[in-house]
């Protein structure tokens, strides 16, 4: 299994993601992020800020936030694999992704490779 992946992923809505992905790369610290940037605005995840271009400037739209904004970013990671071990245990009846989002996923994953091998 690979350790690093830098990819683009190509949408046929003319949206293109950028991943940088890895489990094992020697860095000083763990960092968990997202970033989206459009023609419109940007936003940003752990830290969480949104900013919009309105009227020829960059405004800060970020909703205040009351508690820290990574421990709120640590608990969504949290949630999820609570609500996993709840769904095996039989406490919860239905995941929060269905197995067609999952497929989806791993297709788009199996197209990564496939690229890969066609350069």
């Amino acid at each position: 299994m690979e350790d690093f992946l830098v990819c683009c992923v190509n949408f046929e809505n003319q949206v293109t993601v950028s991943l940088e992905m890895s489990w094992d790369f020697p860095v000083e610290k763990d960092r968990f992020y997202l970033e989206v940037i459009s023609e419109n605005g940007t936003g940003t995840l752990n830290p969480l800020k949104v900013q919009k271009y309105l009227h020829g400037q960059m405004l800060n739209i970020t909703p205040a936030m009351s508690q820290n904004r990574m421990t709120q970013f640590k608990r969504g990671y949290e949630n999820e694999i609570h609500h996993f071990v709840n769904f095996l245990t039989g406490r919860v009846s239905e995941l929060e992704s269905t197995i067609d989002e999952a497929v989806t996923v791993m297709e788009m994953v199996e197209m990564i490779y496939r690229s890969v091998d066609e350069q």
